[in-house]
């Protein structure tokens, strides 16, 4: 399965995001100007290659021509949109990222989505980065992920005044996605936020056949390069593969009142996981055998919480290959609220998504004392 992931280490916007699919050649710079043509913008678009940190990238920009009113509201960019003639996936990938960035400035300032104002991101600038984002990822024909997201640090500039970086779009924008902040500048924009939201799903990078990569350069220039990489391959299984150790003991003489508490310490000491097995032992009494599995780096914690927390004076551990489901931590609405849990997925596929156990708990105690009820 063809697959695009982006890494967003230095964080995102339209421009870098065409830029870098422009560089690795998913897309000719012939097709993505017929497309942006189509919407008649008062605009010049330029591409070059430029020198980031000592490495080579793509650069896409727009230059404004002045004289012709911009459109700056949602209605005003939906009709424009609606008004072209761009294909059929391209239009439907912009009204989606459209969408999703004006539902969170609508949040963000708390009026409706048709009174938004995009202010910035209404310039021709800024809607050329949305069609031409649409086009490219269109143009791949691949299901799309990214990295955990940079959003950078320090102060931005808006029409409001200056902002912590994130801006409240931009934050609204990347609800449940992995995200830290690094360097002192605004590295994802609103715009490169309302790509990720609409048209990605996050991920860590799959093992894939590399077939194609693409550096796309940002305006910025700083300590570290300011480049959007993406990666073009082929999938050739649909769930992630790793090792694991799996560390065992087996135990007749241990009150099993101890146990949840000793499950507990393996946790806390690293464990990915702890479960307890009934087993008949050597001499005919039942006892349990106690498995932790944890990361190899995690042995020497956890095999000391067994011996400190169980009966056991001996360990049995090996490697395990283990194949397992992309995964993501995110919010679930239910019944008017919300819950914490995890979506999990092949690649390709939507996935289940399932609320935390103890999330549900603490709702059932709130709402339902009685179980059955």
């Amino acid at each position: 399965m063809k697959t695009v992931y982006l890494d967003c280490a230095s964080g995102i916007s339209g421009d870098m995001t065409i830029a870098a699919f422009l560089d690795a050649q998913l897309i000719t710079p012939k097709s993505l100007l017929n497309e942006l043509r189509k919407l008649r913008l008062p605009a010049t678009y330029s591409l070059k290659k430029v020198r980031k940190n000592g490495f080579q990238a793509t650069q896409f920009q727009v230059k404004e021509n002045k004289g012709k009113r911009i459109p700056a509201t949602y209605r005003d960019i939906k009709q424009l949109l609606a008004r072209s003639h761009l294909e059929k996936a391209t239009k439907r990938n912009a009204d989606a990222i459209l969408l999703a960035l004006g539902k969170a400035e609508a949040t963000a300032h708390g009026i409706s989505i048709e009174s938004v104002h995009f202010h910035e991101v209404g310039a021709v600038d800024s809607i050329a980065d949305i069609v031409g984002a649409a086009h490219c990822f269109a143009s791949a024909k691949a299901t799309i992920y990214c990295s955990r997201v940079n959003v950078g640090g320090g102060m931005t500039r808006i029409q409001h005044g200056s902002m912590n970086v994130p801006a409240p779009a931009t934050a609204e924008l990347l609800k449940s996605f992995e995200c830290y902040s690094h360097g002192n500048h605004e590295l994802t924009t609103p715009t490169g936020a309302a790509i990720l939201h609409a048209l990605t799903q996050q991920a860590v990078m799959p093992p894939m056949k590399l077939l194609k990569t693409g550096k796309g350069a940002g305006t910025l220039t700083w300590e570290e390069p300011n480049l959007l990489r993406v990666y073009y391959g082929e999938v050739r299984n649909q769930w992630l593969e790793d090792s694991v150790l799996v560390i065992e003991a087996s135990v007749d003489d241990m009150n099993p009142e101890y146990l949840p508490l000793s499950m507990e310490k393996l946790m806390k000491a690293g464990a990915l996981d702890a479960f307890v097995q009934p087993i008949g032992m050597k001499k005919g009494r039942m006892g349990i055998k106690l498995t932790a599995l944890c990361a190899l780096e995690s042995r020497e914690k956890v095999m000391e919480a067994f011996f400190r927390n169980t009966t056991t004076i001996g360990l049995r551990y090996y490697v395990a290959q283990r194949g397992k489901l992309y995964r993501r931590k995110e919010d679930i609405g239910i019944g008017g609220g919300k819950l914490k849990g995890k979506r999990s997925w092949m690649f390709g596929e939507e996935g289940n998504v399932k609320p935390e156990y103890n999330e549900v708990k603490k709702q059932l105690n709130k709402k339902r004392p009685d179980v059955r009820k």
